[in-house]
């Protein structure tokens, strides 16, 4: 092949990565879904159930360290926490673009000491919280941080 060829050869195939990487093609994106249409809240029990992370795309790499749970009422404002509830909590949800690491999950019950829901999710008893909203924090490159809101049952 002549030196010519070579060059327009390689032109052509970075034309064609770089489409590809402002198309979408290449650029990572990450989907949460949890396992069940609604989590079910009681007073003083910790969440549980499965969220799953999938990885789509090549160009993004690293983890989900910190995960935010707001408590939704029916208007959709966040309730407020009483002093030492915890909303904010530390995971560990490692993604890769290649392998089974496109794919992570994260169990409620592996969540530091539980995630309770908040005494002011409820009042005499009856349900004031109508959603949970979860918001998953990254560190690495190419992930944007990804929530998912969960009706309660």
């Amino acid at each position: 092949m002549k030196r010519s060829n070579i060059v327009r050869g390689l032109l052509i195939i970075a034309v064609l990565v770089l489409a590809s990487m402002t198309t979408g093609c290449l650029r990572a994106s990450v989907s949460v879904e949890y396992e069940s249409d609604y989590i079910v809240v009681q007073s003083g029990v910790p969440l549980e159930g499965e969220f799953t992370f999938t990885l789509t795309g090549y160009l993004g790499v690293g983890k989900y360290t910190s995960m935010l749970v707001e408590w939704l009422d029916t208007d959709g404002y966040v309730i407020t926490l009483e002093p030492g509830e915890e909303d904010q909590f530390d995971i560990d949800v490692t993604l890769l673009p290649v392998g089974n690491y496109k794919v992570g999950v994260l169990d409620l019950a592996t969540v530091g000491d539980g995630v309770i829901p908040s005494v002011n999710c409820f009042d005499d008893g009856s349900y004031i919280v109508t959603d949970v909203r979860f918001t998953f924090t990254p560190m690495g490159v190419g992930l944007a941080p990804v929530s998912i809101t969960v009706p309660v049952d």
